[in-house]
């Protein structure tokens, strides 16, 4: 659960004489400790639960508090922009941020490999990404349309360049000459392009150490916060 600024909150036994064998129940309470308002929400007795029903209380009875936005921008519910320059650094900006910016298990493993793989795998990675975030500019997406539009052309490219390079090595498959990747692999020895071929392997197996998290706060370095 995220910090609540402006907010303190109670989670008590909502049945505290139930019967023997009852669900046991809860419930939650936020204040407004400027107004002093309060909300509250009954569930079940299920650990997991308790950020989201807290949240969820926030946002719906406090939607313009500070912890309301918070909560949004978290969950990538904030409307942005692409900024103008997004693709000038992009592999230097999504590095970063995987450093920086994400804690998910994977992040550390990514950055390390996005460090020290093939210079065409990673030309190929921002030419899709740059491609495909070209349908969102003048628009005014949410920051989790962002993420996700990012996680798809990430997938996109390790995928289809990683088929493309697996014809080009094997000299009885036709390749599509306009297929993703082929200008940047086609000119490599069979020795590079196998070594190439493993990385997007390794690239693509790796996808799942990336949650929703990691991608909204990757996709953030690429864009304007809009009031």
């Amino acid at each position: 659960m995220v910090d609540l600024p402006g907010f303190s909150v109670h989670v008590t036994d909502y049945l505290e004489n139930r019967p023997r064998g009852a669900v046991r129940r809860f419930r939650a309470t936020v204040t407004e400790e400027v107004t002093g308002k309060s909300a509250s929400k009954e569930f079940g007795f299920i650990i997991s639960q308790i950020p989201t029903v807290i949240e969820a209380l926030v946002v719906r009875e406090f939607s313009g508090s500070e912890a309301a936005q918070i909560i949004r921008k978290r969950r990538g519910e904030v409307i942005v922009s692409l900024r103008q320059d997004y693709s000038e650094d992009l592999y230097h900006e999504l590095h970063n941020a995987l450093r920086v910016s994400c804690d998910g298990p994977g992040t550390s493993l990514w950055f390390h490999y996005l460090a020290n793989i093939s210079p065409e795998i990673i030309t190929i990675l921002r030419t899709q990404i740059v491609s495909d975030l070209k349908a969102l500019i003048g628009k005014a997406p949410t920051l989790a349309q962002i993420a996700d539009h990012l996680r798809i052309s990430w997938d996109k490219a390790f995928n289809e360049a990683s088929m493309t390079s697996g014809r080009i090595i094997n000299p009885n498959t036709q390749c599509d000459t306009d297929a993703t990747g082929y200008k940047y692999l086609a000119h490599l020895k069979v020795s590079e392009l196998e070594r190439v071929d493993r990385e997007l392997i390794q690239g693509t197996l790796m996808m799942a150490y990336l949650n929703e998290r990691d991608w909204q706060n990757m996709a953030a370095r690429l864009v304007n916060f809009e009031e």
